[in-house]
């Protein structure tokens, strides 16, 4: 995986190919329940067992430029093409303040597609419960 190529649509997308993202990692996300890779899933519930490198992201705030910046550095996705027990994970508050929040958005859900059972998306506080929305919690 590219990631300067996923920056780069991530920057230019246009609200149909959003929306399509949303809807696979939706897909995707609604299908996760039991034993996948080195988690289990249940509900709401993640339960990762302690192999393995993980990286941790939180509170990114629609701060695209910080996603980048630690996604280089850590150079996590190339340690996540190596090794299958590597998890990133981010702990939600994705949007809301940056002025690149759908660009903060579109990437971990790329990043979610691209490594499905290495990547997983927590809701923050200033993500709404699907019920809120008039979908299932």
């Amino acid at each position: 995986m590219d990631l300067h190529s996923f920056a780069i649509e991530a920057l230019s997308i246009q609200s149909d190919n959003f929306i399509e993202i949303v809807e696979k990692v939706t897909s995707l996300m609604q299908k996760e329940n039991g034993r996948v890779s080195n988690m289990t899933i249940t509900g709401h519930l993640v339960k990762l067992e302690p192999t393995g490198e993980a990286l941790i992201v939180g509170d990114l705030h629609g701060d695209f430029d910080s996603l980048m910046l630690i996604l280089q550095k850590s150079n996590f996705i190339e340690k996540m093409e190596k090794a299958k027990d590597a998890t990133l994970i981010f702990l939600g508050d994705y949007g809301d303040r940056g002025d690149k929040s759908v660009d903060v958005y579109y990437l971990i859900l790329k990043l979610k597609l691209a490594y499905p059972k290495q990547v997983i998306l927590l809701r923050g506080n200033h993500e709404a419960p699907g019920d809120l929305l008039g979908g299932s919690p």
